[in-house]
């Protein structure tokens, strides 16, 4: 029986515009020093997560690249936002048979102990918990523009292109210290910029305690999340009538959802039907006031979206810019009764920005003191 590791890379950019992955604010994840270990289904098997600090200093901001290791720590903490680059992992697995360790040891490509190890590897023990890790990154964090994790096609790649080309799964054996690339049966086949806007809320992207919060988190995703994410994205992306349509769904999928785990039998389900024969806008009211947490400012607002999408649909009415706080107030309640499911809503639209840590808390706190200040001007529902 011998132990092996496998290590891997996954591109997280989407490809259709100039990010290089996660964005954080003032803070990147040090490589190894702050991985984040996953759960995985098999009791002889170690899955961990990072991000490398990549990037070099130049004109007085951290720039990304992933073969410099220059990062200015002061620079870093003055910055807006600093891009992740690819996730790195390390699978560690115990206890291989020692004809498996034989074939992977040989590269006895097309061994069928070999593939079959591979595929186990990739479908049976890492791309359920990555692929959950991914999308909490992508809806939780609310950065929707990273790339999915790639799932493994028979029909269009080969196991050695996946592992090796996509993954770019390396091996050795934990006495070992040269790496290999995973190729059971050969990488060959295959068959198959940064946008101008207004400055965004940089307290939406990752920072050091939202990237160390990951590894307590459970997350289960629902459609009502999807939802919530995508209207995100299409208000990012300028489709702003689009994005309420979205967001009032989002909204009474959370709602259902919110009330279908808390009642379990039938006869009390059953006496919940006159509740959800309710107009939308008087069982937000109803829940949110019995949800502490949830100003009846906010409450206002949310229910001023769910008039604009109505508006939207029976009127042909067209919201712009002025109208998204109140989508985001509608958002923000919606991911409340999904237990707290997208935490943040960051753009995808930024500046490279540095400043000095006493202006950015200064910014934060001016920030929720106009917050504060408005919320206390407004009239009572």
């Amino acid at each position: 029986m011998k132990k092996i590791l496998i290590k891997f890379r996954i591109d997280l950019s989407s490809h259709d515009d100039d990010n290089e992955g996660a964005i954080f604010h003032r803070w990147l994840p040090d490589g190894e020093k702050n991985l984040i270990t996953l759960s995985v289904d098999n009791p002889n098997a170690k899955l961990k997560v990072w991000f490398e600090r990549f990037g070099f200093t130049d004109d007085s901001f951290v720039r990304f690249n992933p073969s410099r290791r220059e990062v200015d720590l002061k620079i870093m903490g003055k910055q807006g936002c600093l891009y992740s680059g690819p996730l790195n992992g390390l699978l560690e697995l115990d206890k291989i048979p020692d004809d498996i360790a034989a074939a992977i040891g040989a590269s006895r490509k097309g061994d069928e102990k070999y593939i079959k190890f591979t595929k186990n590897v990739i479908k049976n023990i890492i791309y359920e918990p990555l692929h959950n890790f991914i999308e909490m990154l992508r809806i939780r964090m609310g950065q929707y523009w990273l790339h999915q994790m790639p799932k493994f096609d028979s029909r269009t790649q080969s196991l050695g292109y996946y592992a090796g080309s996509v993954l770019g799964m390396k091996w050795r054996f934990s006495r070992g210290r040269k790496w290999k690339v995973l190729d059971p049966d050969g990488p060959e086949t295959t068959k198959a910029t940064f946008r101008v806007g207004p400055p965004p809320d940089y307290e939406q992207y990752m920072n050091k305690r939202d990237w160390e919060s990951l590894s307590n988190i459970d997350y289960t995703q629902t459609n009502g999340d999807l939802f919530i994410i995508r209207a995100h994205r299409l208000c990012d992306e300028g489709d702003v009538r689009l994005a309420f349509i979205e967001g009032v769904t989002a909204l009474e999928l959370s709602i259902h959802n919110f009330i279908r785990k808390r009642v379990v039998k039938k006869e009390i389900l059953e006496s919940t039907n006159s509740f959800n024969n309710l107009p939308l806008r008087s069982q937000l009211a109803i829940l949110c006031a019995a949800v502490d947490e949830i100003p009846e400012q906010q409450i206002e607002l949310a229910i001023k979206a769910i008039e604009i999408r109505n508006d939207i649909v029976h009127e042909g009415f067209v919201p712009g810019d002025a109208n998204k706080p109140e989508l985001y107030v509608l958002l923000r309640i919606a991911s409340i009764f999904s237990n707290d499911s997208v935490l943040k809503f960051p753009s995808n639209r930024f500046h490279l920005t540095t400043a000095p840590e006493e202006i950015w808390e200064k910014n934060y706190k001016n920030k929720h003191n106009k917050a504060n200040a408005a919320d206390a001007k407004k009239p009572r529902v």
